[in-house]
């Protein structure tokens, strides 16, 4: 279970320190609206206009020498929203792409997830919030008191909204940083950055969420390193009019991009081409080019230099032009003959596709996402279904596992108005001959970073035509905080030093235990000392998990390699790089009668998403049976048959490759992890000693920038400890719990620290 950790006791008071800072957006417009209220009366002014305040006859009014104003009734007049949770005392106001709670009797505000003081805490009369006249600065509201006639003048910008733009890099360099701001004749606010913590690589698409306040005639300001300065190129003229709530950017000129709105596709740009061949040779060159050319470009082969075999695909990038949809396809093969391949349509221009797929047959047959001179594969139709809890406003999928290659994934579905819990919507897909995929979800207009979110679902048959997918997420109850002012608000609330918080929790683990269920945290009641004892507890974010069902399909080819179980594997790369790797079950490889390695690999699916570099894992989902015996091969610097055999309860199965020629394994019910030691650094001949609490010793030798491996027993209760010594230095990490790392754990060292990573992370 994931925890968020607090500030600490002096972080707090620091942040106490600072007080009212305005908050302002990129691009933010001049103030473009104006409130006047006068004390005492429950009448104000809202640009010219004149109305009663509130039905309940609301007023601004002095209380103890502070300024206090209605914040309902000026918060609807500008545009933006108020909602109040009796039990929490909370009162939340969404204002265009801004959150700002506040608790009555409170001065402590929480603008965007960030802590600020006010200057007088707001509190209720008649059933209407007031608060300090300072307040609305946290709005980017100016704000006047004027003393002679006992008026307060409310200036206010029209409020931002989060605008979806697919930033499509075709200038030839890499960006760091990406601003936008209104084509203006003064200074251009270069405020924020669009890309977060992410690059725009050349010839990336990246979609990014801009706060901006209308649309109209829009300026980027793109940042790159440069001799160790930040340098920057001026995109102007991007005309956004009649947009909605999303458009799509190439930005391929600095005067002129090509700009698409809602939907529709960029004039040109470029597209990832997912390329796979169904030729049954092994293609050595693939060049393409517009139907419309006369010649190929002998210096520009898809493939990078790379063989690609028969059922294995390519990934490559390029330039798509809806004016000059038909592009031929020449391909060299191993055995020396070629195929070639015309008028293949890539890509529709009524979409906003920013990735495609091919797939070249033999006798120059090909086919693509949209239509082609071949039989088109169709869309898929995915159902998605809301059981989160929340409501949903982006999905995005990857054929790679990992928050990361979600992130970086294709966007399928995207809507600023979302999808509520218990609802559901459709999308089409393009599943591109992959079983399994990697899903994610995010709960919040603004989608950027790791997905709320995700895991991986299996298909377990090519041609699909139409799914039902699901995302349920589970709750984890809570959990009991560590004690503590700086990690535990009841420890802080009562104002127990470290001895007192010690016994406190002591005391709460007997009585309720140190994880509780949602149902025993509200059986502890609302009086006094239930709410005292539930603030030592922390709510915890439970396992979310994508589902599919109703699967149909075309009648084409089933996945029959084996991965369509119930049982994970965690594939380590270890002897040498894993170019592909296979699973049939003995009884049906003994009746396939099949003696040749490549008839293998064309009657069967690669498990792996890509090629496994030495050092590399993959946790391969719903891969395998319980109760099985299973032949393995193995594709590295050659190719090679193992074995495995899982047992009817394993849960999950670890494997490597242990030499050039050996596949060593194990699965959970022998209770057995494996760790993956790698030197990083530290030195020649370091020694990693491993201690288990009931006092097992294990101890593996490992050479500087090499990998080691041991399997690492599981027993209930019984943490280990590692020790790392060199020739000069000698350090140990905290005991680490096995069990929590389903069968795999990936432990890398330096001469002053140790890292822990899981398969999936």
């Amino acid at each position: 279970m994931r925890r968020t950790k607090r500030l600490g006791a002096l972080l707090i008071a620091l942040v106490m320190l600072f007080t009212m800072i305005p908050f302002t957006t990129a691009g933010a417009a001049s103030l473009s609206g104006n409130i006047v209220l006068v004390m005492n009366s429950d009448e104000f002014t809202v640009n010219g206009t004149k109305t009663k305040i509130d039905a309940q006859g609301s007023k601004p009014v002095q209380e103890k020498g502070y300024t206090m104003l209605p914040l309902r009734a000026i918060l609807e007049a500008t545009g933006g929203t108020l909602t109040y949770d009796g039990a929490t005392q909370k009162i939340t106001i969404v204002r265009g792409g801004d959150t700002v709670v506040l608790t009555l009797n409170s001065k402590t505000a929480v603008v965007n997830g960030a802590n600020r003081t006010l200057g007088a805490a707001p509190y209720a009369v008649n059933g209407r919030t007031m608060v300090h006249i300072r307040t609305l600065e946290l709005f980017g509201m100016k704000v006047d008191w004027n003393s002679s006639n006992n008026n307060v003048t409310v200036n206010y910008v029209e409020p931002t909204k989060i605008f979806n733009l697919t930033l499509q890099n075709g200038m030839g360099t890499a960006y760091t940083s990406v601003q936008i701001a209104p084509m203006t004749t003064g200074t251009p606010d270069w405020s924020g950055n669009l890309l977060g913590a992410d690059t725009l690589s050349i010839n990336q698409n990246l979609i990014v969420q801009a706060p901006i306040t209308g649309t109209g005639f829009y300026q980027l300001r793109c940042g790159y390193a440069s001799s160790g300065q930040t340098m920057y190129h001026t995109i102007s003229n991007i005309n956004l009019t009649g947009m909605t709530d999303r458009a799509t950017i190439l930005m391929n000129n600095a005067t002129a991009p090509g700009v698409s709105l809602d939907g529709a596709s960029a004039t040109s740009r470029n597209i990832q081409l997912y390329i796979v061949n169904n030729t049954g040779k092994t293609l050595t060159q693939l060049y393409c080019k517009l139907s419309t050319e006369q010649y190929y470009d002998q210096n520009k082969n898809l493939l990078n230099s790379q063989l690609l075999s028969n059922k294995g695909t390519a990934t490559t990038t390029i330039n798509h032009d809806n004016a000059k949809p038909y592009y031929d396809f020449f391909a060299l093969c191993s055995d020396g003959t070629t195929e070639h391949y015309t008028n293949v349509t890539i890509a529709t221009a009524t979409t906003q596709q920013n990735f495609a797929t091919v797939t070249l047959s033999a006798n120059g047959t090909a086919s693509s996402g949209g239509t082609s001179s071949g039989t088109s594969t169709g869309d898929t139709e995915i159902t998605f279904r809301n059981n989160s809890g929340k409501r949903i406003y982006e999905l995005r999928a990857s054929t790679s596992s990992g928050d990361s290659s979600i992130k970086n994934g294709t966007v399928v579905w995207s809507d600023s108005d979302g999808v509520k819990d218990g609802s559901t919507v459709t999308f089409k897909m393009d599943l591109k001959d992959t079983y399994r995929w990697y899903f994610g979800a995010y709960d919040s207009k603004k989608a950027t970073g790791n997905p709320d979110y995700s895991s991986g679902v299996n298909f377990k048959a090519s041609g699909v035509t139409s799914a039902r997918l699901t995302l349920t997420t589970e709750d984890d109850g809570y959990e009991l905080c560590d004690y503590g002012k700086s990690d535990c608000d009841g420890c802080y609330d009562e104002d127990l030093g470290s001895s007192a918080a010690s016994d406190r929790h002591a005391e709460l683990k007997k009585d309720y235990g140190s994880e509780i269920t949602t149902k025993k945290y509200d059986e502890m009641g609302e009086s006094s000392t239930g709410k005292k004892d539930r603030k030592h507890y922390e709510e915890q974010e439970g396992d979310a998990t994508f589902e599919l069902s109703q699967i149909k399909t075309d009648g084409s080819k089933t996945n029959t390699s084996g991965n369509d179980g119930e049982i994970d594997l965690n594939l380590v790369a270890y002897y040498d790089d894993i170019k592909a790797f296979y699973v049939i079950s003995r009884d049906d490889y003994r009746d396939s009668s099949m003696s040749d390695p490549d008839d293998f690999e064309d009657a069967y699916e690669d498990l792996l998403s890509g090629t496994l570099d030495k050092g590399e894992s993959e946790l391969i989902d719903d891969a395998l049976e319980g109760g099985t015996n299973y032949v393995a091969w193995v594709v590295g610097k050659k190719l090679y048959k193992g074995s495995l055999s899982v047992d009817d309860d394993a849960t999950w199965v670890s494997a490597l490759n242990k030499s050039s020629n050996s596949l060593d394994y194990n699965d959970s019910e022998n209770e057995k992890v494996l760790v993956l030691l790698e030197n990083d650094g530290a030195g020649s001949g370091c020694t990693v000693k491993m201690t288990n609490d009931t006092h097992s010793t294990e101890t593996v030798s490992v050479s500087n920038n090499s990998f080691s491996y041991i399997w690492l027993t599981i027993k209930k209760d019984a943490d280990w400890t590692f020790d790392v010594s060199g020739t000069s230095y000698s350090f140990s990490r905290e005991e680490i719990d096995l069990d929590e790392y389903d069968g795999f754990v990936h432990a890398t060292f330096t001469e002053r620290r140790f890292e822990f990573d899981k398969a999936d992370d």
